[in-house]
């Protein structure tokens, strides 16, 4: 068990409650899953169903990731997922790095507790939110599918980025991409 001084609950309810950012008026929505976790995955934001159901890539984006999940073997005790940004942006837009810089305490809250070995960064505003690489012109196909070391408070983690299952809703070339980089993370989880 953790020492830190949050828990699993304090921490959904810090997401719930917290009144940071200009979004503090949309619905907040914790992140979900394995109480131990070998994998933290970090998506955008919620969406319109992750805002309706208050649970984290309960749409079709998360449908299909959990799909390419469980087809490359990860059980849903492996994983623990949330967002960058906890709150639904309005109108569904890209959040900008004031709302990742303002919800940043709460996935730091959850890399302390969870203490994951790998934390998968789904997409752009995930990968800024881990890497905190704001240069202009940054591209998630420039990082994806490769390991980077990461640490924070101590806790030493390896940091993986993919698509974000949306762009495979769009782009069925993706599909194939995300499905590979997973390949990849179960195989490297193997060898840890």
């Amino acid at each position: 068990m953790s020492t830190n001084i949050f828990d699993h609950l304090k921490i959904r309810e810090a997401v719930l409650k917290c009144e940071k950012c200009p979004l503090k008026e949309f619905v907040h929505v914790p992140g979900d899953g394995s109480k131990n976790p070998s994998i933290l995955i970090v998506g955008e934001a919620p969406g319109r169903t992750e805002a309706e159901l208050g649970q984290p890539f309960v749409g079709a984006s998360g449908g299909l990731l959990r799909m390419f999940l469980n087809l490359v073997g990860f059980d849903k005790e492996d994983y623990y997922i949330t967002n960058a940004v906890k709150c639904r942006p309005p109108g569904n837009s890209t959040p900008g790095m004031l709302h990742i810089d303002e919800c940043k305490e709460h996935l730091d809250r959850e890399i302390m507790f969870y203490k994951p070995l790998v934390i998968v960064g789904l997409g752009v505003t995930a990968s800024l939110a881990l890497s905190r690489d704001s240069s202009p012109g940054y591209r998630i196909s420039d990082y994806r599918g490769t390991f980077y070391k990461g640490t924070f408070g101590g806790i030493e983690y390896d940091l993986f980025f993919t698509y974000h299952p949306a762009a495979a809703l769009y782009d069925k070339t993706k599909e194939e991409v995300i499905l590979s980089d997973l390949k990849t993370l179960k195989n490297f989880l193997k060898k840890k």
